[in-house]
């Protein structure tokens, strides 16, 4: 490991090892919030699964999904938002 973290101090790659270092939180938190958000949008009654067991009112309504889409959508542009600010 400590060859490998030579090597790349002497290739120049320093400032992109400190930034990725620096913003591996920020680049988690991001990719979660896409992925949740593709999830919510690609299938809103999964998602819905737990919240079913306990209403199971909420199986039928399109309501429900509708809302659990538009959470996704939110989450979706939240993630995408962050990367880019990257």
């Amino acid at each position: 490991m400590a060859i490998l973290a030579v090597a790349l101090s002497k290739a120049d790659f320093g400032r992109l090892q400190s930034w990725a270092i620096e913003n591996v939180s920020m680049i988690s938190w991001s990719l979660l919030f896409t992925l949740i958000g593709l999830l919510h949008l690609a299938q809103p009654a999964t998602m819905l699964r737990w919240t079913i067991r306990t209403h199971p009112e909420l199986a039928d309504s399109k309501f429900a999904l509708r809302i659990a889409q538009l959470i996704g959508a939110g989450l979706l542009v939240v993630g995408l938002g962050m990367l880019v600010r990257l």
